[in-house]
């Protein structure tokens, strides 16, 4: 927690990064989830 508060600027670029990380995994997870969900179902069948 201190180290945070000791450096703004890390934790502003963090803070930056994170959504773009997490919209880029759901935007790469989503046809991930539905090509899974489809081929699943198809191989228990």
């Amino acid at each position: 927690m201190l180290f945070f508060q000791k450096q703004p600027m890390m934790r502003r670029v963090l803070l930056a990064i994170l959504p773009v990380y997490a919209y880029a995994c759901w935007l790469y997870g989503l046809p991930l989830a539905i090509l899974t969900a489809g081929v699943i179902p198809a191989s228990i069948i």
